[in-house]
Parts: structure tokens; sequence; C-alpha cells
């Protein structure tokens, strides 16, 4: 490879501008996600340490971002990958690095919660589906 790729985390607090520098792919997540959360929202929580965000350059430009969150449950924990946006390649470039953290931090496995179309995108990567996600509004709420 001649390209140089860096991966930067940010958590418990921006320590830099990268917050600001990815604000725009945390935005296209949030437009993909239907507005499910915002920008405001995932600063505010990396801010308070209940997020992280993963910035993935090539030559000082951002190439691919993802916010996850660690995930304590009964019998295991999980890194949970709230959002993801920019060009998928370098999402996946970056994987074996963000593998050597979960590992590091005790974490057993990663989960995403996506669309179908992203799902069948994402098992062709080697993901499995182990559940599936229904939503259904209270009755009386209209859509």
């Amino acid at each position: 490879m001649d390209e140089t790729l860096e991966g930067k985390q940010e958590a418990n607090g921006l320590r830099g501008d990268g917050g600001l520098k990815a604000a725009p792919l945390i935005e296209e997540a949030a437009e993909y996600a239907h507005r499910e959360f915002t920008l405001a929202d995932v600063l505010q929580n990396i801010c308070e340490g209940k997020q992280q965000l993963w910035v993935v350059s090539e030559h000082e430009e951002i190439k691919f971002v993802w916010v996850t969150q660690i995930i304590k449950q009964t019998e295991r924990t999980i890194c949970l990958v709230f959002a993801a946006a920019g060009e998928m390649k370098y999402g996946w470039d970056f994987w074996p690095w963000m593998s050597q953290w979960m590992i590091g931090n005790n974490i057993d496995e990663a989960e995403v919660y996506c669309r179908p179309s992203m799902a069948r995108l994402l098992r062709s990567h080697g993901l499995k589906t182990m559940f599936e996600v229904l939503s259904i509004k209270p009755e009386g709420v209209q859509l």
C-alpha cells in the first residue's frame, strides 16, 4: 500500500477538532438513520464518555468514521456500531486495528443495527445475522 492510513479514537471528551472535522460524515450517518440521532447527540455522548468516535484518514483527509458504544450485558460485552459513514473500503482497512482495541477491552463481538440493504452488504464481509429487530408504533400514533 502506498497510502498512509491513520486512525484516531476520541473518547472521554474531544481532545482535538476530530469531532468537528468528522461532523459532515456523522450528519450523513444520521440522515441515513432517518434522524434517529443528531450530530449534537453524538458529540455530547463522546464528551461524556458514553460513545467513541473513530476517524480514519488518509493523508489528513477523513475517509471514514465510526461511532461506537460499549455495552456490558449479562454474559458478554459488545461494541455497538452506532453509526458509520464514508468510503467503506477505509472502514474495512481499519478493522484489524478496531479488532485489537476490542480484544484489549475484553469486548466479545461487535453488533450493527442497520437497514436490510446494509445488512446484505455486511454479510458479504462475514457478518452473521444473530437477531432481527422489528418495531411497531403504539396504536393511535401516525407514521
